[in-house]
């Protein structure tokens, strides 16, 4: 991967719904309808193919969910297999040995090809955290992008792209990084996650709102960013 580093361009909002899941069927659509009635038709859906390790939370058992977001014609990634690790934390990827976290690509990348009938475009690990050994796993597996942290892999093209800074709801009233808020102003470029719990909270829609019609931010899926 290239060692340079370019920033994404000022005003880009690379948005994406994270934990999109069986378990959260209901809100996932709730949040595509409010951000289709914000007019913003550019995001990534993030899916993770096994949620919390539960067949229940498998798109196996959920065909008619898994066709509603692929007629959608947005991007769909993968967000890591299970989401959780063990203990029940987020971060399923921080600090696994690598020979673990290549075999759980393999096994998400397996299920998303049967789940949807082809591969997932791109990779963005749980709260953003894994081992850099992840973007060659991701690479191997034939993904288009790997996302850590502020830095965006353009795996394809061998390049690498960077945020100011990201953000990442929990379905709760704020950000997790809600002083970053300030940097909003300056209008440089961010990653913001949000959770489908956040179809029912006003102040997150509405941030987004925000961004878009005062801040003049232009929202983006990231493969849509690398092709446009």
């Amino acid at each position: 991967m290239s060692k340079k580093v370019s920033p994404v361009d000022d005003g880009i909002a690379l948005l994406s719904v994270h934990d999109v899941t069986p378990h959260y069927e209901d809100e996932v659509v709730q949040m595509c309808d409010h951000l289709d009635t914000l007019d913003i038709s550019s995001y990534t859906l993030l899916v993770s193919p096994f949620y919390a390790m539960k067949r229940s939370n498998s798109f196996e058992k959920n065909e008619l969910f898994a066709q509603y977001l692929t007629s959608l014609g947005l991007e769909i990634s993968m967000h890591g297999y299970s989401h959780h690790t063990k203990s029940g934390k987020g971060a399923e990827f921080f600090r696994m040995p690598p020979e673990q976290v290549a075999s759980r690509m393999k096994l998400g990348v397996s299920l998303m090809k049967k789940d949807f009938g082809i591969p997932p475009v791109g990779f963005v690990p749980p709260m953003w955290k894994a081992p850099q050994s992840i973007t060659k796993v991701a690479n191997e597996m034939g993904l288009t992008y790997c996302v850590l942290g502020d830095t965006f892999y353009d795996i394809k093209n061998n390049s690498s792209h960077s945020t100011t800074f990201h953000l990442v709801s929990q379905g709760q009233e704020s950000f997790s990084q809600s002083d970053a808020f300030l940097e909003l102003e300056l209008g440089g470029p961010v990653q913001i996650g949000i959770h489908p719990l956040d179809s029912t909270l006003s102040s997150v829609l509405e941030l987004i709102a925000d961004m878009k019609d005062r801040l003049g931010y232009t929202f983006v899926g990231y493969n849509d960013y690398l092709t446009r």
